[in-house]
């Protein structure tokens, strides 16, 4: 069943009530293969922003991971491996699309298919993603470690002062969003390509 693409933007509201945690955010060696159930893609084979000196931690994070939380896991496997997560918000009627609760990490949301976990979004300082970006770094900051393989596009809310970040190779089924005011980096999204895109979550 295909996902839908409209939920409340209220929902991330209410996830980011649930509590606050740090992040114990897993490396990845820039030849290292990330497998998503249907497709592979070599990390080797994308943009290499680590050719620009300003960007010493650009494959420093892998675009499928944050804090031991990986793409592809169903709620099963996360809690058979120590990870205490739950069904937060069930589809709506007809969809597939959930969230997933972590209450160690209050500040990331954990977007569902059915039980596997598609998207990972991030709304709180201290949890990088590629490059070293993370929330409340300054967009030029941001736009610097991402490298010349970023496009900067409209916000589709904010724009055009507000901004999307974007970092996505073709041939990966993988991406990356980061959200600005224009100023600063409010929040980011990694994971499935396709459900990375969607502007307002599960719907």
């Amino acid at each position: 069943m295909r996902l839908k693409r409209a939920c409340s933007l209220a929902l991330l509201g209410v996830l980011a009530a649930c509590g606050r945690a740090s992040d114990d955010n897993a490396a990845n060696g820039a030849n290292e293969t990330v497998v998503v159930p249907g497709a592979e893609f070599n990390v080797a084979e994308a943009p290499n922003e680590a050719d620009n000196a300003s960007v010493p931690l650009a494959d420093s994070a892998p675009l499928d991971e944050m804090a031991g939380v990986r793409v592809g896991k169903t709620v099963a496997q996360l809690r058979a491996a120590g990870i205490n997560a739950t069904k937060d918000v069930s589809p709506m009627p007809g969809s597939t699309c959930g969230y997933a609760r972590i209450p160690a990490l209050k500040d990331m949301f954990f977007m569902l298919d059915g039980d596997t976990v598609v998207r990972i979004d991030v709304a709180a300082p201290g949890h990088p993603t590629r490059g070293g970006v993370e929330v409340g770094m300054s967009e030029d900051e941001a736009l610097k470690r991402l490298g010349p393989a970023a496009k900067v596009e409209p916000h589709p809310y904010t724009g055009p002062e507000g901004h999307y970040l974007v970092w996505h190779h073709p041939k990966s089924p993988l991406g990356l969003i980061v959200e600005t005011d224009g100023k600063k980096v409010v929040n980011y999204r990694i994971g499935r390509w396709e459900q990375v895109q969607w502007i307002e979550g599960c719907s």
